[in-house]
């Protein structure tokens, strides 16, 4: 009798025990970021929506939804934070890329379907022309509609041969999800009016079944396109002709909103939550083996404007081991890219 009842107070304190965790566990406040996530930095910002590689400044580029600017170390560390550009009260600004011959950004302002050109070593930085992507260059949906969740990334195709520039991929989020290749007027004067929209020439669309993109970057290393899904929390390797070629998905849903490539291969991932999140080559499904990628980070130094960097590929000789199976685009759809 006196063994059952030590046996019954012992299952009592146990599950008594087990109600106080169960109820700390349910009322503990939630944290900020996910623990488990490696590599993740808290920055100044209220909701990060776009991240770039600057090749000239060596740094990271963040831009924010409302329109601020952040430049951060490759470690992550805060440099400088800019105010927004423009003071509107509608600007909902979605990705940033860099082009590297003349270090000006762009930006995308998704439901305007607008891509500001800004200089940022202007003090303080300031929109030189105001492009605009038609928005009857977005395919229908199946009942005929287009509803359309706007633009939410951007980024630069490099400039090879006689081409001087100017053509851009933009993501477009949703409804339907998919890329926009577009050419932009980039060495036209530009106009005395910044407000002034400069139509975008379309180029080509590019179906996607994966919902909620977010984020692109284009990757010198393999010639291909690094595309963001928030709702999948998934991170796609994609063809210039918009095949999808690899995937990663991630333990956790994080919010990501656009990704900068660096040249070690590591890559910066900004949250909505108000962080960066690096993720190494390993993690993200990098493609490229180790050794590729200590050259990759050597061609990657930053150059003067009048000689622009020597694309990664063609460092390679025939007689290399890296060949069309690390390249999936090896040759491109209409010989622009050779």
């Amino acid at each position: 009798m006196q063994k059952r009842t030590q046996l019954l107070v012992f299952l009592i304190a146990v599950a008594a025990l087990l109600l106080a965790v169960s109820i700390g566990v349910l009322t503990a406040p939630s944290r900020r970021i996910a623990p488990k996530l490696p590599g993740v930095q808290i920055v100044p910002m209220k909701r990060p929506s776009g991240a770039a590689y600057h090749p000239g400044r060596g740094t990271v580029l963040v831009v924010g939804q409302q329109g601020e600017i952040g430049e951060f170390e490759l470690s992550g560390h805060c440099r400088d934070i800019a105010a927004p550009v423009m003071e509107r009260h509608d600007l909902d600004i979605q990705g940033v890329t860099v082009d590297p011959l003349t270090g000006w950004i762009y930006v995308v302002d998704r439901e305007a379907y607008l891509i500001y050109e800004i200089d940022i070593d202007q003090t303080p930085a300031r929109v030189r022309r105001t492009f605009e992507v038609r928005k009857d260059d977005v395919p229908l949906l199946k009942d005929g509609r287009r509803r359309g969740k706007g633009l939410s990334g951007i980024c630069a195709l490099p400039a090879e041969g006689s081409q001087t520039g100017g053509r851009f991929i933009l993501t477009h989020q949703d409804d339907p999800p998919g890329l926009i290749e577009v050419d932009l007027p980039l060495r036209e004067p530009a106009p005395a009016d910044s407000d002034e929209r400069v139509l975008a020439r379309f180029v080509g669309w590019y179906d996607f079944g994966t919902p909620d993109l977010s984020g692109v970057a284009y990757d010198a290393g393999t010639r291909s396109l690094i595309v963001l899904s928030a709702r999948r929390a998934e991170l796609l390797r994609v063809s210039l002709d918009g095949t999808i070629l690899a995937a990663r998905k991630f333990p956790q849903r994080v919010g990501m909103n656009g990704l900068a490539l660096l040249p070690d291969r590591n890559v910066f991932i900004a949250l909505a939550e108000g962080a960066l999140q690096l993720l190494p080559p390993e993690q993200w499904g990098d493609p490229l083996p180790s050794s590729a990628r200590v050259a990759a980070a050597r061609l990657a130094e930053p150059v003067g404007e009048a000689e622009p960097p020597t694309p990664y590929y063609k460092s390679f000789d025939e007689k290399s081991s890296i060949k069309d199976d690390v390249f999936p685009y090896w040759h491109t759809r209409s010989g622009w890219r050779k």
